[in-house]
Formats: C-alpha cells, structure tokens, sequence
C-alpha cells in the first residue's frame, strides 16, 4: 500500500508531531500517514532499517522532516538522511519538505535549501500545509527539474518526424537510384555464394 506521507522527527517534539498527524488523519486515511504510532505492528521487525529504507524510497508520496536542534542526535537520523540523499540525487526534490520547529536545521540543508520554519505555526497551518504540499505534487510547476534537462519528446512525435525524414530521403532520390541499389544488393549477395 503506497503511503501519502512519512513524518521524520525526534521523540523531543514527538507531541507536537503526534497533534499534528492527527490533524493530518482529518485529511488523509490513517491508514496512510506513515507515523510509527499508527503502524506500531508493521515496524515490529528484525532488519527495520532496511524496511524503512523501502519505505522512504518506495512507498511514499511526501516525506516530511521536522527539523530541531537536537535532530542529529536521533538514533534513525543516518538512514532518513540517507534515504533523503538518495531522493535528492535522483531529482526527487519535491517528495521532501523540510519544517524546522525551533528554527534550527540539520547538517546537510545547506542555505539555498527551502524550509518551512513551524516554530510560530499552529498544528492545523502545519497540517494544512503539508496537506497542500501533498495534492501540489502532481502539479507539473513543482516538479523538480534541472535547470539543464530538456523535456523528452514524446515518441509518437519522434515515429513522426523519422517518417517525415524517411519520406523526405525518399522523395529527393530518383526512382533509378533505388532500383540500381537493389539489383546491387541482389547481384552481391548472390555472388558471395
């Protein structure tokens, strides 16, 4: 089952996390909020940072990180960073929003990096905008993009186009070159024999 979204955080600020996922509930089927307290049975496993792996990387729509000062010292802070690198690299940007709930970042978020500081914020502005960060996924302005990668073509108009060229190559030949082409090819191969 895809999950919507992943909320990252240390127990310090488990609290305001835990209000704000159920805020989140009013929005979204529990279900699939990925917060441990909702899925207590399904992290109870051997190997769970492999599984969490899977889950950041796979079975996501939204990873929300709440960001404090204390983050780093969190026990799973390598494996969600790792995970979140690994989004980065392959051009998942918009999959990541990052809060910061005292207005202090993590190692790794450079200052070029966008974050929501929530340290002012209500639980329901908090929820209602990871909410809108959720449904702007599917909006082609928030995609993530480099600024040097051109859109693909699409193939139906790269079929075109080889036709029109062919079409094009065909039409600039003289009938007699093609027929002297072939009757080439047919004398080669039969000499080869």
């Amino acid at each position: 089952m895809k999950k919507i979204t992943v909320l990252c955080f240390l127990g310090d600020i488990r609290d305001r996390v835990s209000r704000i996922a159920e805020k989140l509930c009013e929005k979204f089927n529990k279900e699939k909020i990925f917060y441990d307290k909702y899925h207590q049975v399904e992290l109870a496993r051997p190997n769970l940072d492999l599984y969490l792996q899977t889950i950041y990387r796979y079975q996501t729509r939204l990873i929300v990180v709440f960001m404090c000062e204390d983050y780093k010292r969190k026990e799973w802070y390598g494996l969600e960073s790792r995970a979140i690198r690994s989004l980065l690299k392959t051009d998942q940007n918009d999959r990541i929003m990052l809060l910061t709930v005292d207005g202090k970042t993590i190692d790794g978020v450079l200052d070029i990096d966008g974050y929501l500081n929530i340290s002012e914020e209500t639980d329901d502005n908090v929820a209602n905008a990871i909410y809108s960060r959720f449904k702007d996924l599917d909006k082609p302005l928030l995609r993530s993009r480099s600024l040097y990668q051109l859109p693909l073509p699409s193939p139906e108009n790269m079929i075109s186009k080889m036709i029109a060229a062919l079409k094009n190559v065909f039409h600039s030949i003289s009938p007699w070159y093609i027929v002297v082409a072939l009757l080439a090819y047919i004398l080669g191969t039969f000499i080869r024999r």
